[in-house]
């Protein structure tokens, strides 16, 4: 029959077969619209009841995936807490048996300035004659106050008579620097602030502001030697004048 709708009306009970009220294939039924029929049509009962089957409709769309039910007493899963901030540094414990570090200690004052700082030198040639005398080997200034930080004496000949030639400021108390025993003063002998009969009184230690350096005689006058030369090392700072 192919492709038809189909509006079916029910037969009275007399245009059915004789002997009975079922329909039969003979039986005609009216189709009041069909596809294609211009009008009202009679068709057998046969054309309905014992038509082909139909093409098996097309597989309907799967049905989307419905939500998953809870699982079974697990509650969700809780979010992540925010990292807390780091808390602040305690401080340091005492070490063990340390006692705590001491202050640091004031600085100390500055001292007083040494003048310009460099060392000095000379070196004086005494005959037997200026020894005897005495012969200023530095000489006095009002404004200067010096101190020897070295010095060494060289004789040329075998002293006698004496019994010292020291090296003193030229000051009135004559504050002594070094000494020198007469035993000790032979032929080429190098006495510096160390040998043997010799004493260092003032090393690195300043003079009387103002006075000069001196080599004097004592116990008598020298004999026997022709001469000493005397090297000194020193510095010099200012002072004011008396």
């Amino acid at each position: 029959m192919g492709n038809r709708e189909y509006d079916l009306t029910w037969k009275k009970s007399t245009e059915l077969s004789a002997g009975g009220t079922a329909a039969v294939a003979t039986d005609k039924i009216i189709i009041l619209r069909e596809t294609g029929a211009a009008g009202p049509v009679t068709r057998p009962v046969s054309d309905i009841s014992g038509g082909a089957t139909g093409a098996t409709g097309a597989t309907g769309a799967t049905g989307g995936t419905g939500p998953s039910g809870p699982s079974d007493g697990t509650g969700a899963t809780g979010s992540t807490g925010a990292t807390g901030a780091t808390g602040a540094t305690g401080p340091s414990g005492p070490s063990d048996g340390t006692g705590a570090t001491g202050a640091t200690g004031a600085t100390g004052a500055t001292g007083a300035t040494g003048g310009s700082g460099n060392v000095y030198g000379l070196e004086v040639e005494v005959t037997l004659g200026e020894l005897n005398a005495g012969k200023v080997l530095l000489a006095a200034n009002e404004v200067y106050q010096y101190t020897v930080v070295d010095l060494n004496v060289v004789c040329d000949g075998n002293f006698a008579g004496l019994t010292t030639a020291e090296i003193m400021d030229t000051s009135i108390g004559a504050v002594t620097v070094y000494s020198m025993n007469q035993s000790a003063m032979d032929d080429d002998a190098v006495l510096t602030k160390t040998s043997t009969g010799t004493f260092m009184y003032r090393l690195g230690e300043a003079i009387t502001a103002g006075a000069g350096i001196q080599i004097v005689t004592t116990g008598g006058a020298a004999t026997g030697g022709t001469k000493v030369t005397v090297t000194i090392l020193y510095l010099i700072k200012d002072v004011e004048p008396e």
